[in-house]
């Protein structure tokens, strides 16, 4: 059977997909690889379109590689492909970046998880690849291979690292199915929801990185308090104000 491997990523972390894809293609000479960032395969036409050819990679590959950064780990569509390779029994390789193991806090964190920038654990995946396929590869190639990928790695490196990344500054809101109702009511965001911290976010707002959770209340205070300090003055509560509005609709939507 021919060996095969899916690299899931997101767009953003298209360089480490690509990295991989190298490393994969000088290990494994003669393995099929399928990975969106791919230059040779045309561009999606749309989500229908990426969800039927995306599925059909799962379908015909033997092992998902899976890239994990701070910029992806709640991206619904690498754990949608996850997902989907699991019920499909594919072998699932998890590579982490700029993430403590087993702290993605999604679905993913119940199979194995590899740090990327780690020689040793990169070389786990080629030798977990290697045995489960019954394929030989020479190490020789693998150094090799591995000095390129880590120079990607190093001239990329604010794709994973904390302090140059900008994406993973975002919260999560929950409403319960009550609260939930009286957003599409009033248009208020209702004091007592939880606002979540993704990787330590709740920084943004003065709050300790180890904060994980506070009450959408508990935020407008803080906003109020800190306005004066602001550049622009009132804009962050007038923020949570239209958040209200927009969540209103979509509430109203579905």
């Amino acid at each position: 059977m021919e060996l095969s491997v899916m690299i899931s990523h997101a767009s953003m972390d298209a360089k480490i997909g690509t990295a991989w894809q190298r490393l994969l293609k000088r290990v494994f000479p003669e393995s099929k690889l399928r990975y969106s960032s791919d230059p040779r395969d045309p561009a999606f036409s749309g989500y229908g379109a990426f969800a039927s050819e995306i599925l059909g990679w799962i379908e015909r590959s033997s092992y998902i590689l899976t890239v994990q950064t701070p910029n992806s780990a709640f991206r619904p569509w690498l754990v949608w492909e996850a997902g989907m390779a699991r019920a499909l029994k594919k072998g699932i390789f998890v590579a982490v970046y700029g993430i403590t193991p087993g702290q993605l806090r999604n679905p993913l964190d119940s199979e194995p998880q590899y740090e990327g920038v780690a020689k040793s654990d990169v070389h786990k995946i080629i030798r977990g690849i290697a045995g489960h396929a019954k394929v030989l590869y020479h190490e020789e190639d693998f150094e090799e291979a591995f000095l390129e990928y880590e120079e990607v790695l190093r001239k990329n490196a604010h794709l994973f690292q904390s302090e140059h990344i900008q994406y993973e500054k975002r919260v999560r809101l929950e409403l319960t199915n009550e609260q939930r109702e009286t957003l599409a009511q009033t248009g208020v965001i209702p004091d007592l929801a939880t606002v979540r911290a993704v990787f330590g976010s709740l920084d943004l707002f003065g709050y300790n990185e180890t904060v994980d959770e506070i009450t959408w209340a508990e935020l407008i205070t803080r906003l109020t308090e800190d306005d004066g300090q602001r550049s622009w003055p009132g804009s962050a509560l007038a923020w949570t104000n239209l958040l209200g509005r927009i969540l209103r609709r979509l509430c109203g939507a579905s």
